[in-house]
């Protein structure tokens, strides 16, 4: 079964056909010995498409491979996602993982990344790691990237904490619509990006730097990156918020720990 198993993988790649030619060969002839040498062989070729780093040949075009399992879990999400938005339209990135990371799928939409989510697969390699395939979407007429929406039409509030709703994202910035209930907050937190908060609706204060401030509507706040920023509904917040670069798990680390905790300060 193993032996299909790998060779189904094998399959995809025409460039193992003269390999794939010799197995059966072999087979024919009995080899045990060589069969063994050349199935491990090809089965180091199959990961020609980005499921091992330690490829026996040319990589295509059109994949690039990151291990995630060399990366700091804090670290893991903010360094996938920067390989997938350097991808050029049509190409796909191989996460290798421990497990099946379907779950990214999800997190990329809700970071407004350019995914393609229909043609998700994953596989599961002999050694047991799992390798997510991410295709980046085919490049669109600029008239199709041109994103109008308004606070009302995206509108979407939590019970429990702040809602930031990604509407837009690029290599370098996000661009989301932030919803705060009243008494709800985004903890203080000083993560490695910058920040414009302005306020459509609702009243409350923030804090920028190192002093607390009040926001009405039409209120603008410009933070940079390392300086302490945090925002308190007083009223029910709607607000237009801007952050460079995209921020990654270590960013948001102290703001979970905060709303787990119940904890602004």
């Amino acid at each position: 079964m193993a032996f299909i198993y790998n060779l189904r993988r094998i399959m995809v790649s025409p460039y193992l056909m003269p390999g794939i030619k010799m197995l059966f060969r072999m087979a024919q002839n009995n080899s045990s010995e060589k069969l063994s040498k050349v199935s491990l062989k090809i089965q180091g070729l199959c990961y020609r498409n980005g499921v091992s780093s330690n490829r026996m040949d040319t990589p295509r075009v059109d994949t690039v491979t990151i291990d995630a399992r060399i990366l700091a879990p804090s670290d893991r999400h903010r360094r996938i996602f920067e390989q997938f938005i350097g991808l050029k339209t049509g190409q796909e990135l191989y996460v290798i993982i421990d497990h099946d990371p379907r779950h990214l799928v999800e997190h990329m939409k809700q970071e407004g990344l350019p995914l393609d989510a229909s043609p998700y697969r994953s596989f599961m390699n002999d050694d047991g790691t799992f390798v997510g395939v991410f295709r980046r979407m085919d490049d669109v007429p600029v008239e199709g990237k041109v994103k109008v929406t308004s606070i009302d039409e995206e509108r979407s509030y939590l019970p429990d904490r702040f809602s930031p709703v990604a509407i837009y994202a690029e290599e370098n910035y996000k661009v989301l619509i932030t919803y705060i209930k009243a008494r709800q907050f985004i903890p203080v937190h000083s993560p490695s990006t910058d920040l414009v908060f302005a306020v459509f609706r609702g009243t409350g204060s923030a804090y920028a730097g190192s002093r607390e401030v009040p926001l009405l509507p039409g209120s603008i706040i410009v933070v940079p990156r390392g300086e302490k920023r945090g925002i308190k509904a007083q009223t029910d917040i709607e607000a237009f918020h801007v952050v460079s670069p995209i921020p990654g798990e270590n960013d948001h680390r102290e703001v979970k720990e905060k709303i787990l905790a119940n904890r602004y300060l």
